[in-house]
C-alpha cells in the first residue's frame, strides 16, 4: 500500500511539472520569437544606368624658365606638374574624382570589365587605378628609362599591353599585381604607336610609325618575347580589330587601308584608299563598317570616309565633306580629328577645329547612317590659341570625342574634350528641356586647375540677359587682360568690385570674344562704368576620353 501510494504522489507531481515547464516554454517561446517587420523596397536603380567617362587632361608645357631647359626634351625634363584624369558621371555630367598621374599623359584605357584604369605618361611610368577609388593610384608601373610610352590598349581583364615608342618595345602588364612581366623587343626604330588586340585576346597588332611594316604578337605565348613583321608599305598610323576578330585594319601614312587576315597574319587583297590625310579610324560592330577622318592639307578640306567591313578588302560606301558651322567666328577649313559612333549604330559624330590666326573653333558634325548627310554641324567653343604654353598643338587630339554607354534604360551621351577651351563638351543626342535632339547646351565639364599663372582681367561693364527654356541667365562682361593672355571657356574666374553684388561671384567661364566673357548668372545686373576685378584659374587640357562600360 505504501508503496502504491508514493507510486501515485509521485505521478502527480511529475505532471503538474511537465505542466509549468511547458508554459514557460511558451512564453520563452513567444519572447524569442516575435515577428520582426520587414520593410518593403520599392524600385532599385539599374546598374545598367551607372555610366561614367574618363578624361585625360595635360598640365601642358608648364617650362621652368632657367638654365638650358627648353621645351624640346624628350621626355621634356622640366616640366614641373603632372596631368590627371577626371572621373566624369554621365548622369550628371559631373566631375567625381580625378587621379593624379604621370608628367605629360598620351593614353589611357580601362580594362573590359571597367575596373581598371591605365594611363601612359611620357616620364616612362603607367598610372594604374581602381575605378572605383578614382582619386587613388592603385600602382605606379615604372618602365624602363627612355621607354616613352605612348598608348595602352587591352581586350583582357588578366593583361595591359603598352606601345613604348621611345626603346622599340611592347610591355606586358599583370592587371593583377600590376608588375611588368614581359618587355617584347620590336625592330629598331620601329617607334611603335598603336595597338590592336583580336577581342578573343589571342594576338596584339602593333603599327609603327617608324616603320613600312606592322608587328604581331601572340599573346598566348608572349613570354617568349617574340613579334613578327606584316608587310604595310608605309609607316602606320591607326590600327582597329574587327567583333569576330578574323580581320584586324591598319590605317598608313599613305591613306591607306590594310585587311588582315589574323588566321594568317597577310594582308588581303589591295589596300583601299581612304583618302590624303587620313588620321584615325574606329570599326562599328552594329553596322560593321569602318569610319575614317581626313583632313587634306593642301586642298583644305576634312572629309569622313565610310567602308563597309562585309568583304575582304573593304569597300567605301560614301565620303561624307566636313565643313563649318555657318555661325562660326574662324574663318580657316575645319580639320577632322575623330570620329564616334552612337552604340545603337544610328549616328556618327565627328570632332574637328578650326585654327585662326590666335584663335581655335572646335566642332561636331552629325552624320546620319541611314543616309550618310550630314544633319547637323555644332559649334562649341571659341578659345585663343595658346599651344605655346598648353601644349595643344602637339597634343595627341587637339579635340577628340566618344560616345557614352546608353541603351534602355539611359540615353546616350556624346562627349568632345577640346584642348584648347580645357573643357569637355556635353552633347544630348536626345531631345531635353525642350531641345532637340543632338543640341549643345553650353554644358561643359572643366578639367582639374592648372598650375599655370593666373589671369588678371580688369572689368568695365555687365550686361544680363534672361533665362529662356533651352539656355541660363548669363552676364557678359566686358574686360582688358591686365596680366596674363586672354580668358579661356572652362575656365574659373572670380568677380570682384562690380557696384552691383549681382555682377560679383565665383563664375566659369561660358563664353569668350573680342574683349567681353560671359557666364551664367541668375543675379547679374546690366551696368556701365562700373569697375571690377576678375581672376581666372586656368584649367589643364583634355586631350583624350575614354568610356566605361
Amino acid at each position: 500500500m505504501r508503496l502504491k501510494h508514493s507510486s501515485s504522489t509521485f505521478s502527480r507531481i511529475f505532471a503538474i511539472a511537465f505542466l509549468l515547464l511547458l508554459s514557460l516554454l511558451e512564453m520563452s517561446c513567444g519572447e524569442t520569437y516575435r515577428p520582426v517587420a520587414q520593410p518593403v523596397l520599392g524600385p532599385q536603380p539599374d546598374p545598367a544606368a551607372l555610366h561614367f567617362l574618363i578624361s585625360l587632361n595635360s598640365n601642358g608645357d608648364n617650362f621652368q624658365q632657367s638654365g638650358s631647359c627648353t621645351p624640346s626634351g624628350t621626355p621634356p625634363p622640366c616640366i614641373a606638374d603632372p596631368g590627371t584624369a577626371s572621373r566624369i558621371d554621365v548622369s550628371g555630367d559631373t566631375n567625381v574624382g580625378v587621379l593624379t598621374t604621370g608628367i605629360l599623359p598620351t593614353h589611357a584605357a580601362l580594362i573590359p570589365n571597367g575596373s581598371k584604369l591605365y594611363v601612359a605618361n611620357t616620364d616612362d611610368t603607367i598610372t594604374a587605378n581602381n575605378t572605383s577609388a578614382p582619386t587613388t593610384p592603385a600602382a605606379i608601373v615604372s618602365l624602363a628609362a627612355g621607354s616613352h610610352p605612348v598608348f595602352v590598349h587591352t581586350t583582357e581583364n588578366a593583361n595591359v599591353y603598352v606601345a613604348n615608342s621611345g626603346n622599340d618595345t611592347v610591355s606586358v602588364i599583370n592587371a593583377t599585381s600590376n608588375v611588368v612581366t614581359t618587355t617584347i623587343p620590336l625592330p629598331g626604330g620601329s617607334k611603335p604607336a598603336v595597338l590592336a588586340e583580336t577581342p578573343n585576346g589571342q594576338k596584339l597588332y602593333v603599327a609603327n610609325q617608324g616603320s613600312v611594316n606592322a608587328a604581331v604578337i601572340n599573346t598566348q605565348f608572349a613570354s617568349n618575347g617574340q613579334s613578327s613583321p606584316i608587310p604595310i608599305g608605309a609607316p602606320q598610323l591607326w590600327a582597329v580589330a574587327r567583333s569576330d576578330s578574323g580581320r584586324v585594319y591598319i590605317l598608313d601614312t599613305s591613306g591607306k587601308i590594310s585587311d588582315i587576315d589574323t588566321a594568317s597574319d597577310t594582308v588581303i587583297g589591295l589596300q583601299v584608299s581612304a583618302g590624303t590625310g587620313a588620321n584615325f579610324m574606329v570599326y562599328d560592330k552594329v553596322s560593321n563598317r569602318l569610319f575614317v577622318t581626313s583632313f587634306n592639307s593642301g586642298s583644305q578640306t576634312s572629309t569622313l570616309g565610310i567602308f563597309t567591313a562585309a568583304q575582304d578588302p573593304p569597300a567605301l560606301q560614301t565620303t561624307v565633306p566636313i565643313t563649318a558651322p555657318a555661325s562660326s567666328p574662324c574663318t580657316t577649313a575645319p580639320r577632322a580629328t575623330s570620329v564616334t559612333v552612337l552604340g545603337d549604330g544610328s549616328r556618327a559624330y565627328v570632332a574637328s577645329y578650326q585654327l585662326d590666326p590666335g584663335t581655335v573653333c572646335t566642332q561636331v558634325s552629325v552624320i546620319d547612317m541611314g543616309t550618310g548627310t550630314v544633319t547637323k554641324t555644332i559649334p562649341l567653343s571659341q578659345s585663343p590659341d595658346a599651344s605655346a604654353q598648353t601644349g595643344c598643338g602637339s597634343a595627341p587630339f587637339r579635340v577628340f570625342t566618344t560616345s557614352s554607354g546608353g541603351g534602355t534604360n539611359t540615353k546616350f551621351k556624346v562627349y568632345v574634350s577640346q584642348c584648347d577651351a580645357g573643357s569637355v563638351a556635353v552633347i544630348n543626342t536626345y531631345p531635353v528641356n525642350s531641345s532637340p535632339a543632338d543640341t549643345y547646351s553650353g554644358i561643359s565639364v572643366p578639367s582639374p586647375l592648372s598650375s599655370f599663372p593666373q589671369e588678371q582681367v580688369s572689368i568695365s561693364a555687365a550686361s544680363q540677359t534672361t533665362a529662356t527654356a533651352t539656355t541660363p541667365a548669363t552676364t557678359t562682361y566686358t574686360y582688358t587682360v591686365a596680366s596674363g593672355s586672354s580668358l579661356t571657356p572652362g575656365a574659373n574666374i572670380y568677380v570682384t568690385g562690380m557696384s552691383d553684388a549681382g555682377n560679383n561671384g565665383n563664375f566659369v567661364v561660358s563664353g569668350v570674344s573680342a574683349g567681353t566673357f560671359s557666364v551664367a548668372n541668375a543675379s547679374g545686373v546690366t551696368a556701365s562704368g562700373q569697375s571690377g576685378t576678375g581672376v581666372s584659374l586656368l584649367s589643364q587640357n583634355p586631350i583624350f576620353l575614354v568610356a566605361g562600360p
